[in-house]
């Protein structure tokens, strides 16, 4: 074999070292997540005949399905009266799963009390379980009616919604993002919802039906990535589940949107016409281009990592042996040449 060709294998062999570490540092560079899903337990949930609990299981084992276990590690909590963890941050998937789809109407199943729910949340996400260098995401789903924690023994919703939204505080000093979900109609408390995930850097999802839910975890699963930057601030309504991508409603909690202000809380309720702004038909416009827009990025993406994936998995492979056949064969003749000139 010639220099040229002894060469020529010194640069195929580069290339592929260099092509395999680019690889390496792409995976090292992807964010690890520690999730936890919150689910509203209480009686209403199973009291109503919509299937909310039925959709609302079945959206939460299909957004795990499409975590990557390599990456993300989740938590289950389930809330009431009180909140308990079901399955603490980790692995398998299935045992969570499992979990969630056994969920009926049982002794728990009671009032609503989110600010339990939000600190075990914290408390899981702070946990020895969760890793330093994880992105802590709790994504909380509840019809409303929050009416818990008492006030010296009495049901007050005020002191409810303060206490609630304290926690919220708490969690974001922890590093905790929430994403709210209402599910229910009217009855649930989206102005509260609204004003958790707002604090805390997540965003409000409005399902308009149970239906809705699927796509409403989709979305989520779909925009982790973004979640982990702070891109929340959003509330999407989602209006029938044939809608592949939820409408971003970008809302400010302030005194313009406002019908009640609570001042020392920071606490603004939204009033039906800042949480209906979805009618404005040049709104609707303006998000439908911003939805295409979306929907390009992510299909380029999903091209790229599919490429990605298969030149890593296959074509990698299949150089490595290439190129060693290559060495191998270079050794021999090297070998065979060196053998024949000391005879």
């Amino acid at each position: 074999m010639t220099k040229n060709g002894h060469l020529l294998i010194i640069l195929i062999f580069s290339l592929f070292l260099a092509i395999k570490a680019s690889f390496i540092l792409a995976a090292e560079n992807r964010p690890n997540f520690d999730i936890t899903l919150i689910l509203d337990h209480s009686y209403s949930m199973f009291q109503y005949k919509d299937g909310r609990m039925h959709e609302a299981k079945i959206a939460a084992i299909n957004f795990i399905d499409r975590l990557d276990p390599a990456y993300s590690r989740v938590a289950l909590i389930r809330f009431s009266d009180n909140s308990e963890i079901n399955k603490q941050l980790g692995t398998p998937f299935v045992e969570i799963k499992n979990k969630i789809d056994s969920y009926h109407l049982d002794y728990f199943s009671q009032f609503t009390n989110l600010q339990r729910a939000i600190e075990k949340a914290k408390e899981e996400l702070t946990s020895v379980r969760a890793r330093p260098n994880a992105k802590k995401l709790a994504i909380l789903l509840s019809d409303g009616n929050i009416n818990r924690p008492k006030l010296n023994g009495r049901e007050n919703i005020s002191y409810a919604h303060t206490q609630t939204l304290q926690e919220a505080d708490i969690a974001k000093e922890k590093g905790v993002v929430i994403h709210t979900i209402a599910v229910g109609g009217d009855k649930a408390d989206r102005e509260l919802l609204v004003a958790i995930a707002n604090r805390t850097g997540g965003n409000n999802y409005i399902a308009t039906s149970p239906i809705d839910l699927i796509p409403i975890y989709e979305h989520i699963a779909n925009n982790l990535t973004n979640s982990s930057r702070g891109g929340g601030g959003s509330v999407y309504i989602i209006k029938n589940s044939s809608s592949p991508t939820p409408v971003p409603i970008p809302v400010s909690i302030d005194k313009s949107g406002a019908k009640n202000v609570n001042k020392k809380n920071n606490y603004y309720e939204m009033s039906n016409r800042a949480i209906g702004a979805i009618n404005e038909v040049g709104q609707e416009k303006d998000i439908d281009k911003i939805n295409q827009d979306q929907l390009e990025d992510k299909n380029d993406s999903q091209k790229a990592l599919l490429i990605e994936t298969y030149l890593f998995n296959y074509l990698g492979n299949s150089t490595a042996m290439i190129i060693a056949a290559l060495i191998a064969v270079h050794i021999i003749w090297f070998f065979g040449i060196n053998r024949k000139k000391s005879l």
